[in-house]
Protein backbone atom coordinates (compact mmCIF):
# COMPACT_ATOMS: atom_id res chain seq x y z
CA UNK A 1 0.00 0.00 0.00
CA UNK A 2 3.02 2.44 0.98
CA UNK A 3 4.36 2.06 -3.14
CA UNK A 4 1.61 3.62 -4.79
CA UNK A 5 1.39 6.54 -2.07
CA UNK A 6 5.32 7.36 -2.78
CA UNK A 7 5.23 7.24 -6.43
CA UNK A 8 1.93 9.77 -6.37
CA UNK A 9 4.05 11.84 -3.26
CA UNK A 10 7.09 11.97 -5.98
CA UNK A 11 4.49 12.80 -9.05
CA UNK A 12 3.07 15.89 -7.32
CA UNK A 13 6.32 16.92 -6.44
CA UNK A 14 7.74 16.82 -9.94
CA UNK A 15 4.20 18.55 -11.41
CA UNK A 16 4.53 20.94 -8.68
CA UNK A 17 8.29 21.89 -9.39
CA UNK A 18 7.09 21.96 -13.09
CA UNK A 19 4.07 24.01 -12.75
CA UNK A 20 6.50 26.73 -10.53
CA UNK A 21 8.98 27.01 -12.77
CA UNK A 22 11.66 25.32 -10.58
CA UNK A 23 12.39 21.89 -12.78
CA UNK A 24 12.54 21.88 -16.88
CA UNK A 25 13.18 18.74 -18.60
CA UNK A 26 16.35 17.23 -18.32
CA UNK A 27 17.24 18.68 -14.64
CA UNK A 28 18.64 16.17 -12.05
CA UNK A 29 16.65 14.92 -9.21
CA UNK A 30 17.35 13.60 -5.77
CA UNK A 31 19.22 10.11 -5.89
CA UNK A 32 17.29 7.20 -4.53
CA UNK A 33 18.69 7.54 -1.80
CA UNK A 34 18.26 11.08 -0.79
CA UNK A 35 14.81 10.45 -2.34
CA UNK A 36 14.44 7.75 0.66
CA UNK A 37 15.72 9.47 3.96
CA UNK A 38 13.70 12.50 2.59
CA UNK A 39 10.27 10.16 2.45
CA UNK A 40 11.17 7.96 5.47
CA UNK A 41 11.19 4.89 2.87
CA UNK A 42 12.81 2.73 1.69
CA UNK A 43 15.30 3.34 -1.08
CA UNK A 44 13.35 0.28 -2.95
CA UNK A 45 10.04 1.57 -2.47
CA UNK A 46 11.38 4.98 -4.09
CA UNK A 47 13.39 3.26 -7.22
CA UNK A 48 10.17 0.93 -7.69
CA UNK A 49 8.52 4.74 -7.71
CA UNK A 50 10.85 6.44 -10.30
CA UNK A 51 10.51 3.18 -12.47
CA UNK A 52 6.77 3.89 -12.28
CA UNK A 53 7.29 7.45 -13.01
CA UNK A 54 9.76 6.97 -16.00
CA UNK A 55 7.18 4.14 -17.44
CA UNK A 56 5.05 7.24 -17.46
CA UNK A 57 7.44 9.09 -19.33
CA UNK A 58 7.55 11.66 -16.57
CA UNK A 59 11.09 11.19 -15.64
CA UNK A 60 14.47 9.31 -17.62
CA UNK A 61 16.39 6.98 -15.67
CA UNK A 62 19.72 6.95 -16.54
CA UNK A 63 21.99 3.87 -15.72
CA UNK A 64 25.13 5.59 -12.96
CA UNK A 65 24.42 9.07 -13.86
CA UNK A 66 21.04 9.80 -11.69
CA UNK A 67 17.03 10.38 -12.39
CA UNK A 68 15.99 13.42 -14.49
CA UNK A 69 13.38 15.08 -15.21
CA UNK A 70 11.50 14.09 -18.96
CA UNK A 71 10.83 15.63 -21.36
CA UNK A 72 7.10 14.56 -21.67
CA UNK A 73 7.04 15.59 -18.10
CA UNK A 74 7.45 19.09 -19.20
CA UNK A 75 5.39 18.95 -22.05
CA UNK A 76 2.22 21.15 -21.87
CA UNK A 77 -0.88 19.02 -21.26
CA UNK A 78 -2.87 18.05 -24.72
CA UNK A 79 -5.31 20.46 -25.07
CA UNK A 80 -3.72 23.36 -23.06
CA UNK A 81 -3.84 26.57 -23.97
CA UNK A 82 -0.90 28.49 -25.21
CA UNK A 83 0.66 31.34 -23.79
CA UNK A 84 0.05 34.60 -25.03
CA UNK A 85 3.35 35.70 -27.23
Amino acid sequence: PRRPAIAEALRHRLLRGLAAGTLRAGDRLPSTREMAADLDADPRVVADAYRVLAADGLVELRPRAGVFVGAAAAAPAPGAAAAPS
